[in-house]
C-alpha cells in the first residue's frame, strides 16, 4: 500500500549531473542499469525521468545482459538519423518561448521546473506545426535545464501511505513525517476505517488487505501482525491479509487506480512543505470518480520495536493453507 515518490526525483537529480559527461552508449547503459535496479516499471520511471525512449533503455539492457565491452566505437558509422536540430532548427527556442512564462525556480541554482507537462507541452508544439513526439519533448527539457523539483534541497520526507477501496473508488492517504514503521502502517488504516469504512460499512464483521512483501507492511513483520491483532482486537473485526510475492507489488490495484494519478496531480510542483503535499494529493480526482482525502500525521513512530516469540503466540494469528506466510487472518481476541 505505500509508493516510494522520491525514486524519479533521485533519477531525475542523478540524470543532471552524469548527462552532459555520458555519450550516447553511456546514457543508454547508465539509463539501462537504473532501471534494472528499480525493478518492474523501471524502463518506464527512467524514461518519464530522463526522456530517453523505452527501447533506448530496453536496448542498454540487453547489452548489459550480453556482458558490456569496453569500446570507443558508439555506432557504426554514417548511422541514426539527423539530430533534431538540424531538421527542425528552432524547436528548442518553441519548447523554451512555451515554458517560459511559467518557469519557477531558484535563481542561484542552473536547475529550472516547469508546470505543464510534456504531453501538454507536445499538444501545443504540434498544434504549431512541430513533428515532435512526448520523449523529444522530455530529452529538450532537460538539455534546457528544466526538472520537475529540487531534491537536493529537500529538508524533510513526506511518507503517503495509502488505502484504497476498490468498489468505491475511493481512498484514503495518511502523510507521515517522522519514520515509515509498521505501527504507521497499522495507524494509517485505522484512521481509514475511522474516517471512511465505518461510513461506508457499517455491517461489516472482516476487513481483507492486500499489501506489498516488503516494507512497513511486510509479510515477515512480527510489528506488522502484532499491531492489526491489536486493531482487530479493537474494531471487532477479522482481518484478512494477503501480500503480493516479492517483485509483483506493482500488480496491486492502488498503484494503478490511485498513486498514479497522485504522480499526475502533482506534476512540475515543487513539494516544499507538507501541506502543499497533503492538498494535492486531496484534490485529485479522475474522470471515473476517484476521491481522496488525505491528512497530517504529525505523531512519531519509533524505529526498532522488538516483538518476542511469546507475544507472536498470544497473537489469534491464523495462516491460510496456501501460502500462510503470504495469506493470514487475525480475529478478534475475546479478552486482550
Amino acid at each position: 500500500m505505500r509508493r516510494d515518490i522520491d525514486v524519479e526525483a533521485r533519477v531525475v537529480a542523478k540524470y543532471v549531473v552524469m548527462a552532459p559527461v555520458l555519450d550516447e552508449r553511456g546514457r543508454r547503459l547508465w539509463a539501462a542499469t537504473e532501471s534494472v535496479a528499480i525493478g518492474y516499471g523501471g524502463d518506464a520511471l527512467v524514461s518519464a525521468a530522463t526522456g530517453l525512449a523505452r527501447q533506448t533503455i530496453a536496448n542498454g539492457r540487453r547489452e548489459l545482459a550480453d556482458g558490456v565491452v569496453a569500446t570507443t566505437r558508439i555506432r557504426r558509422a554514417g548511422a541514426g538519423r539527423p539530430g533534431i536540430a538540424a531538421t527542425q532548427p528552432g524547436l528548442a527556442a518553441a519548447l523554451e518561448a512555451l515554458v517560459e512564462p511559467l518557469t519557477r525556480g531558484d535563481p542561484t541554482s542552473p536547475l529550472r521546473w516547469t508546470c505543464k507537462s510534456r504531453a501538454r507541452l507536445t499538444a501545443a508544439l504540434v498544434a504549431d506545426g512541430w513533428q515532435v513526439s512526448s520523449t523529444t519533448v522530455g530529452r529538450l527539457l532537460h538539455a534546457l535545464g528544466y526538472v520537475h523539483d529540487f531534491p537536493g534541497d529537500a529538508v524533510r520526507k513526506a511518507i503517503p501511505y495509502g488505502v484504497y477501496d476498490m468498489a468505491r473508488n475511493e481512498a484514503w492517504v495518511n502523510v507521515g513525517r517522522d519514520h515509515d514503521t509498521p505501527a504507521f502502517a497499522v495507524a494509517s488504516i485505522r484512521q481509514w476505517w475511522t474516517m471512511m469504512g465505518r461510513r461506508a460499512y457499517p455491517t461489516a464483521g472482516a476487513l481483507y488487505i492486500t499489501a506489498d512483501a516488503g516494507g512497513s507492511n511486510g509479510y515477515r513483520s512480527r510489528a506488522w501482525k502484532r499491531g492489526l491483532q491489536r486493531l482487530a482486537d479493537d474494531l471487532g473485526l477479522r482481518i484478512h491479509v494477503s501480500h503480493f510475492p516479492p517483485g509483483t507489488s506493482k500488480w496491486n490495484k492502488i498503484e494503478h487506480r490511485l498513486f498514479c494519478h497522485i504522480t499526475q496531480n502533482w506534476r512540475g510542483r515543487p513539494l516544499r512543505t507538507f501541506e502543499t503535499v497533503v492538498a494535492l494529493i486531496g484534490h485529485t480526482r479522475t474522470a471515473a470518480g476517484l476521491r481522496v482525502k488525505a491528512r497530517l500525521d504529525k505523531r512519531r513512530y519509533a524505529t526498532g520495536v522488538t516483538v518476542t516469540r511469546a507475544e507472536m503466540r498470544g497473537l489469534a494469528l491464523h495462516p491460510h493453507t496456501f501460502h500462510g506466510d503470504w495469506n493470514y487472518e487475525l480475529r478478534p481476541r475475546a479478552s486482550c
